[in-house]
C-alpha cells in the first residue's frame, strides 16, 4: 500500500459514509443523557464527587491521596460555572466527551471513517462511560489524557513532525498529574515506539527523549511537593500493594479483575456482535460486485501502514491491562475495579480492526445508530 505525502490521512472509500450530523447528535445527546440522568432519578452522589468538591476549597500542587488535576478542573470551572454536584457531573462527561474526540480520531486514522463511527458507538456502551459518567476521579480525569497520548503517539510514529513528540509527552505529563496509574498507559505507548519500523529506531529515540523531558517539566511543580509532603500520594498508592499474598491469590484477584472488566464491556461486546451480524446481512443481500474487496480498511499515514497501525492498536488495547496484571502476579498489587476506566475504550477499536469485520465498513449510518439507541435504552432502563 502506497502512502501519501506529508501527514495528511489518505481519502479512503469509506469517506462518503463518514459521520455526519446524526453521529454528532447522537453523542451529543449521549452524553447530556448520562450527565442529567443522575441529577433526574436522584442518585446518591458518588463519594469521589464529594471528595473533590471538599478539596478544591484550596488550590495545592497534590491532595491527601492524589495528584491534584482533577482537583485543579474544579476549581478552575468554579469560577466560571456555580459550584456544586452539577458542576461535578459535567467535568466528568467532559473527560468522557474528550476520550470520544481522541477516539474518533485514532479510528480514522488507523480504520477509515465508515469502521471508525461503528468503534466510537460501541465504546459508548461501555457501563464506565455511560451508568459512571457523572464521576469526577483521578480514573476518569486520566480517561482523556490516556485518549489523547494514544493519538499523539500513533502520530508521533506515524509522521516526521516533532511536534507530535512534544504533544506525546505534554499528556504523559498531564496524565501523571492526573493518577501514576498513567505509568502503565506510558508503558504501552512506549512498547508501541520501540517496537514499530515505520521511523528510524534514532528519530524514534529522539522523540522519546523529546517527550519525557517535556513529561517531566510539566509533572516537576508536583513532584517537589511530594518530597516536601513526605511522598504521601506515594503510600496511598502502595497501600494498594499486598506482597503478602500468595500465587494463588493473586491470580484470583487478576480473574477477578478481568470479570469486573468483561462485565463492564459487555453491552459493547452486544453491541458489535449485533453491528457485525447486520453488515453481514447486508452484505449477503448486496450485489457481487458492490461488496468489499479487501477485509482490511486501514489509513496509512506518511509511510506508516496496516502494520503499524495494527501495532498501535494492540499497545494501546492490551498493554495497560497487561501491565497491571504482571504488577498484581509479581508484587501482589490489588487491581481495584475502575482501574479499567481509563483503557476499556481501546478494546472497541481494536476488535472492529480485526479483518474478519471489515463488513462493518458497509453499514449505514441508520442502521448503526439506530442498534445502538436500543441499548442505550436498555442501559437507561437499569440505571437506578
Amino acid at each position: 500500500m502506497n502512502a501519501p505525502g506529508g501527514d495528511r490521512p489518505a481519502r479512503d472509500p469509506g469517506a462518503a459514509d463518514a459521520p455526519g450530523a446524526a453521529l454528532a447528535v447522537f453523542l451529543a445527546l449521549f452524553v447530556l443523557l448520562w450527565t442529567v440522568l443522575p441529577l433526574l432519578v436522584g442518585r446518591v452522589p458518588p463519594d469521589d464527587n464529594l471528595e473533590q468538591l471538599g478539596w478544591s476549597a484550596a488550590f495545592h500542587w497534590g491532595y491527601a491521596k492524589h495528584p491534584p488535576l482533577p482537583t485543579w478542573e474544579l476549581i478552575a470551572a468554579s469560577h466560571v460555572l456555580p459550584k456544586g454536584l452539577p458542576l461535578t457531573y459535567a467535568l466528568g462527561a467532559l473527560q468522557v466527551g474528550a476520550m470520544l474526540a481522541f477516539a474518533w480520531l485514532l479510528a480514522r486514522d488507523t480504520l477509515g471513517a465508515a469502521r471508525a463511527r461503528v468503534a466510537i458507538l460501541a465504546i459508548t456502551c461501555i457501563l464506565f462511560y455511560s451508568h459512571r459518567m457523572h464521576f469526577l476521579n483521578h480514573n476518569t480525569v486520566m480517561l482523556s489524557a490516556y485518549a489523547a497520548s494514544a493519538w499523539f503517539a500513533w502520530r508521533a510514529v506515524a509522521t516526521p513532525r516533532a511536534a507530535w513528540w512534544i504533544a506525546l509527552g505534554a499528556a504523559w505529563g498531564v496524565g501523571m498529574l492526573a493518577k501514576y496509574q498513567m505509568v502503565v498507559g506510558i508503558a504501552a505507548s512506549l512498547g508501541f515506539i520501540a517496537t514499530s519500523d515505520a521511523r528510524p529506531w534514532r528519530e524514534r529515540l529522539r522523540g522519546v527523549l523529546a517527550a519525557g523531558a517535556v513529561a517531566a517539566v510539566v509533572f516537576a511543580p508536583h513532584a517537589i511537593w511530594v518530597v516536601g509532603d513526605r511522598f504521601s500520594t506515594l503510600g496511598y498508592a502502595t497501600s494498594w500493594v499486598e506482597a503478602s499474598r500468595g500465587p494463588l491469590e493473586r491470580l484470583l484477584d487478576v480473574l477477578r479483575f478481568a470479570g469486573e472488566q468483561l462485565g463492564r464491556l459487555a453491552p459493547a461486546l452486544v453491541a458489535l456482535g449485533v453491528l457485525s451480524w447486520l453488515a453481514r446481512r447486508q452484505q449477503r443481500r448486496a450485489p457481487v460486485g458492490a461488496r468489499l474487496a479487501s477485509p482490511i480498511h486501514v489509513l496509512p499515514v506518511a509511510g506508516a501502514g496496516d502494520a503499524c497501525a495494527r501495532r498501535a492498536l494492540a499497545w494501546h488495547a492490551w498493554g495497560p491491562l497487561g501491565f497491571m496484571t504482571l504488577l498484581s502476579m509479581a508484587i501482589g498489587l490489588d487491581l481495584g475495579m475502575p482501574w479499567g476506566t481509563a483503557f476499556l475504550w481501546m478494546l472497541p477499536i481494536w476488535i472492529v480492526a480485526r479483518p474478519g469485520l471489515a463488513p462493518l465498513a458497509a453499514l449505514s449510518p441508520a442502521a448503526s445508530i439506530g442498534t445502538i439507541v436500543v441499548i442505550q435504552a436498555l442501559l437507561v432502563a437499569t440505571f437506578r
